[in-house]
This record gives structure tokens, C-alpha cells and sequence, in this order.
């Protein structure tokens, strides 16, 4: 369905001009050849073959191109082009393939050919870039050490529809980056390739949206989420939801909130609105059940921290006991409020003697219900 295949060498490839593909190399290599020009339609284009679904495609011009040029010779309005660096990124411009530097296109508008404008052809469309930008929306970005991994959109018009419009986008194969933050689409019956979305306007006619989003990490890594541009929904109450860990966040004064990920993506929720129907959607996206998530760091040396989430007020004991079934240290011992708790445990006993390297359980007991993490202490 995302025709993004690997080439395990039992079929070929028709490599031309235009085409592009993805190289991995555990050693650094370069590549030197000569190839023709590409010979230009009359309007100065170039037609690059395209093929349903995701395609890597690359300039085969030794110029640049705008892509709001690109978009102005074709019929349509065109997706936008995504450059890949570890992770996926928007790209204005249409770099020449000499940069080394393919490009990845989403053709779901049944198109034979993608046009590309030669430059410095003799009245060559140059488009506007206020033909390809999209209108005012919040921006929700995943970073990790300073660097944004994977963004998203979100925002009103009063043209925009429900399902998909002229003004989603949808999102390059998450499984290809490190971290990546998508959107997930409004509508189930979507094919593969459509269900992951890196923008979505909804209409400004109601009284608020819940905007579904999955974010995907390395276990154990933590990952900042930035919201800019709250101003697009102003008068209203702005409020990410984190099921997993039954935390709330107001991005109005919290406007980055970290994140660490777990095995598997993680399910978010951003709900914007009036107040009556932010606080009724958080409820329902809060977890009816006992959570205990994984502690971090595992294995560790000096300390590890541990977190569970309580539907609702409930006695709370949660004790280390070793592989043998003896009991370490009781870390909590009293009623708690619903919500998350989190504690942390350095490895020494009751009387602050320093445990033995090795395996011990972290036992959650809230009334019935017990849940148990195992943890590796090194020393």
C-alpha cells in the first residue's frame, strides 16, 4: 500500500532520470559519473514518471527548483515534498540531484507524471510561496536534544470539511525515523499510506476538537513536545492528554511537555475548545484502570524511578521485595489522590545498606489489585 519497498535483490530497479533511491552503507562511499541532459517538453518541463502511492524522486535538473514552481506547472495542487535526514522534514525547495539528495512524494491524486520546470527556460513558472503555504495552525514539535525530530498541525477554516481536504497533509511512513509524531486520521476506512497525517484543519463552526496523535520513540528516550502558535485558537482552552500516565497538560502554561516513550507508539490526545468540553473529553481519556509503567532507567546503578497512574483515590503500597520474595523497602504507604504518582528508589534497603547487584520486583498493591515491574540494579 506505501509502495516503499527494500531491494532484496531478486528484482530490478529502472533507475532514471527523476527516480531516486534509498542507499545504506556501513562505510562512506561516493559516486562519480557523467549523464545526459534530459531532453524538455516545449513548456520547458521535465515529466517525471510517478507510480500510485509514496515515491522517491529526485531534480534531475542541474538548477534548483522552487516547489511552489513545481506546483504551479502541474494541474493541480500538489502535495508537499518531504527531505529525509533521520527524520522527515518539509522542503521548499527542490534541490538539484548533483546535492546527492532524493525527495519523497506522496501521488494519491492518480497522477501519470509529476512536471518539473526547467529554471532558466524562457518564461518558466515560478510560483508564489503563499500558492503552497497553509493557513495559520498550532504546531506541535517532537524534539530531542535541541533538534526537531517530527512535527505537527493543527487548525481551523471555515472552508475545511471533515475527512480529508485541500488542506491536510498526509504524513511520510512513520517506520522510517528514529521519532516521529503523526496525527492519526478522522476516518478508519483510510488506506495505509492515508492514516497518518502531519497536518489537519477542522471546521471553526463547533465548540471544540480532540485531535487524536501517536508518538513514536526509542524505549526509555525522553522527548520534548513544543506547541507554538496557540494564538490560532484564541479564547479557548488548549490541553494535551497523556492516557498511558493519566497526566493532563495545559499548553497555555505549560507550553512544552516531555514525554518518555515506552515500548510500542504512544497514544496522545490534544483537545481544544470551550472549557465544559475540554474538562468532559479529558475525563473520558483518562485511564479507568490501575497503570504501572515501566521504571527508568533499567538496568541502573544510582537511582530509578517509578510511576503509576490511579483511576481514583485508592491506599497505595508499593514495596521491593528480592528474587527470593523478601521485602527490601516499602517506598509508599498511604491513601493517594487519582492521577500520577511517581517515586524513586536508589537501591539501598530499609536501614540504608546498599543492595547486591541484581534482579529485584517493584510490587504495586492498590486494594485487589497488584501489579509487579521487575528492575536490574548494578552496582
Amino acid at each position: 500500500e506505501e509502495a516503499l519497498v527494500p531491494l532484496d535483490g531478486s528484482s530490478t530497479v529502472r533507475f532514471r532520470p527523476g527516480t531516486g533511491v534509498w542507499l545504506r552503507s556501513e562505510q562512506p562511499w561516493q559516486v562519480r559519473r557523467s549523464v545526459p541532459t534530459v531532453p524538455l517538453r516545449e513548456d520547458g518541463t521535465y515529466a517525471i514518471e510517478l507510480h500510485d502511492g509514496w515515491n522517491i524522486i529526485s531534480n534531475p535538473f542541474g538548477l534548483d527548483v522552487p516547489w511552489a514552481a513545481v506546483d504551479a506547472a502541474n494541474d493541480e495542487p500538489l502535495p508537499p515534498l518531504w527531505r529525509f535526514g533521520g527524520s522527515f522534514e518539509r522542503a521548499e525547495t527542490f534541490a538539484s540531484a548533483r546535492s546527492g539528495t532524493a525527495f519523497y512524494f506522496l501521488n494519491d491524486q492518480d497522477r501519470d507524471v509529476l512536471r518539473v520546470p526547467y529554471p532558466a527556460f524562457p518564461d518558466a513558472p515560478t510560483g508564489s510561496a503563499a500558492s503552497t503555504s497553509a493557513p495559520p495552525a498550532l504546531t506541535l514539535r517532537a524534539v530531542q536534544a535541541g533538534t526537531t525530530r517530527s512535527e505537527v498541525r493543527v487548525g481551523v477554516h471555515d472552508d475545511a470539511a471533515d475527512g480529508r481536504d485541500r488542506y491536510d497533509q498526509v504524513a511520510p511512513p512513520p517506520r522510517f525515523s528514529r521519532t516521529a509524531l503523526r496525527l492519526a486520521a478522522p476516518t478508519e476506512d483510510a488506506p495505509p499510506r492515508r492514516q497518518q497525517w502531519a497536518a489537519e484543519y477542522r471546521s471553526s463552526t463547533t465548540d471544540g476538537h480532540t485531535f487524536s496523535l501517536t508518538l513514536r520513540a526509542a524505549p526509555g528516550t525522553p522527548v520534548e513536545l513544543r506547541a507554538t502558535g496557540l494564538d490560532v485558537f484564541e479564547g479557548q482552552e488548549v490541553v494535551l492528554v497523556d492516557p498511558a500516565a493519566g497526566e493532563t497538560y495545559d499548553l497555555r502554561t505549560t507550553s512544552t511537555v516531555t514525554i518518555r516513550s515506552e515500548e510500542g507508539p504512544r497514544s496522545l490526545r490534544l483537545l481544544v475548545g470551550s472549557s465544559d468540553y475540554v474538562e468532559t473529553k479529558q475525563q473520558v481519556a483518562l485511564p479507568s484502570d490501575l497503570q504501572f509503567l515501566p521504571n527508568y532507567p533499567n538496568p541502573f546503578s544510582d537511582q530509578t524511578t517509578l510511576e503509576y497512574v490511579l483511576p481514583d483515590p485508592a491506599t497505595v503500597r508499593l514495596a521491593v521485595y528480592d528474587v527470593l520474595g523478601r521485602q527490601v523497602r516499602v517506598l509508599v504507604d498511604e491513601r493517594q489522590k487519582a492521577g500520577r504518582h511517581t517515586v524513586q528508589w536508589n537501591g539501598h534497603d530499609e536501614s540504608g545498606r546498599r543492595m547486591a547487584s541484581g534482579m529485584y520486583l517493584a510490587r504495586l498493591s492498590v486494594g485487589e489489585t497488584t501489579k509487579v515491574r521487575k528492575m536490574t540494579f548494578v552496582r
